[in-house]
């Protein structure tokens, strides 16, 4: 059903397509944080025309609704928090959400500036105990995005007992 809105002059009038995009979009957020291109891809769906999506990302941006940047933030320590990776996987994650190779770029600065990724390795190990091996460890720290020397280091501080 149309939303109908009195205009000035009293007589009804069908919401304008932009604002009823808005609306969708704003919804869409309301929901949980999405990306400019989730947002986008979602607004496409429901039929709006490119100049319109383009129209509507500029007003969420301007009102403070969409900021890639503080997403990829947000996300990007929750993610580590609950799953230690590397920068590799991160960086590839991030990507996959939409989020520029500029932005990722910062965002991993900014997350990973208080936290090596030795920490990490270590940490994504002591959560993962069914690994044995060293091979088991070595490929689990692989998948998870960490570097060759990464893992080295820390499966060597574990012989060690470091």
């Amino acid at each position: 059903m149309a939303c109908v809105v009195p205009d000035r002059r009293g007589k009804g009038d069908e919401f304008p397509a932009l604002e009823r995009y808005l609306t969708l979009g704003l919804r869409a957020l309301a929901r949980s944080d999405k990306t400019t291109r989730q947002i986008e891809r979602y607004l496409i769906s429901r039929g709006a025309p490119r100049a319109t999506v383009e129209t509507v990302l500029q007003r969420l941006k301007d009102r403070g609704y969409l900021n890639d940047a503080t997403y990829a933030c947000r996300w990007a320590e929750r993610r580590l928090a609950m799953k230690p990776m590397g920068r590799r996987r991160m960086t590839l994650e991030l990507l996959r959400h939409g989020i520029t190779e500029r932005v990722a770029g910062a965002t991993l600065d900014r997350v990973y500036a208080d936290v090596t990724e030795t920490a990490l390795a270590a940490r994504a190990l002591a959560q993962r105990p069914s690994s044995k091996t060293q091979a088991q460890k070595g490929r689990f720290l692989l998948g998870r995005g960490f570097t060759g020397p990464t893992i080295a280091r820390v499966l060597n501080l574990e012989d060690t007992g470091d």
